[in-house]
């Protein structure tokens, strides 16, 4: 296998690399609702959406693990974990967009002079090349961030378990289908 080889296929598994990181990212979502208490602080903007479908903006009042308390154009409203669906702070951080950012940037930098170049490549050529690819990720990363008015989702309730039932009739037989969901 030749250098030129292994070139492209470190650069493939850079980029599929950067493709996961949107998928672990929201894999992070998941969190219970006394995980909550520890990311808020009195003060923040919030956006609570019950099992109704309503939505509440506010800032937070309190915040324990039984329950969110938030102050908004209705005045204080009270959330607890049986009547939230979800909870998202307002706002994305600028860090975790110059981070999502820099990370697959800074890696195809890396395989970048090897990828491109059929002669021996300078051993800090690679490193360096990540940087400046690294650093326009970032800045991609961060004004992206910076243009939108994202929310960070921080609690997302568990839909209700379901129960299907449905008959199954055929030439060959009679039954029932069911399927269980939760």
């Amino acid at each position: 296998m030749t250098a030129r080889r292994v070139s492209w296929l470190g650069l493939v598994a850079v980029l599929l690399a950067g493709l996961g990181l949107p998928v672990a990212a929201a894999a992070q979502a998941g969190a219970t609702f006394s995980e909550v208490a520890r990311r808020l602080d009195p003060g923040d903007a919030v956006v609570v959406d019950d099992h109704d479908g309503a939505r509440h903006a506010g800032t937070v009042v309190s915040v324990s693990p039984d329950a969110l308390v938030i102050t908004g154009p209705a005045g204080p409203e009270s959330f607890t974990p049986a009547a939230t669906a979800r909870v998202a702070a307002r706002g994305d951080s600028l860090v975790n967009g110059g981070l999502v950012g820099f990370l697959p940037a800074f890696l195809l930098g890396v395989q970048l002079p090897h990828a491109v170049s059929e002669q021996r490549v300078n051993e800090g050529s690679g490193l360096k090349a990540g940087l400046i690819t690294g650093l326009i990720g970032a800045a991609i990363g961060m004004a992206v961030d910076g243009a939108r008015e994202g929310e960070t989702e921080l609690y997302t309730a568990a839909p209700p378990a379901r129960v299907a039932v449905a008959p199954v009739l055929s030439r060959h037989a009679v039954g029932v289908a069911a399927a269980v969901r939760w």
